[in-house]
């Protein structure tokens, strides 16, 4: 396998089988916690992806990822 082939074929591996663990397990949470503690944790996904992006990326500060004009810019 040539070199570029084998990074396509190893990304597209991995990200099917994460993304098939992940929604295996978020299945699975479904099934076994309770109706509003789901309700929550999956409300706040989005908090979670902005907290995370910020963490991980070196993002900026919190008033400007959310506060009133974030979506203008």
């Amino acid at each position: 396998m040539r070199p570029l082939k084998f990074v396509w074929f190893s990304v597209a591996v991995c990200g099917i089988f994460g993304s098939a663990l992940a929604f295996w397990v978020q299945g699975y949470a479904q099934r076994e916690l309770p109706l509003s503690r789901m309700a929550v944790i999956l409300i706040m996904e989005p908090v979670f992806g902005v907290i995370f992006s910020m963490a991980i990326l070196g993002g900026g500060s919190w008033e400007r990822a959310a506060g009133p004009d974030a979506l203008s810019s």
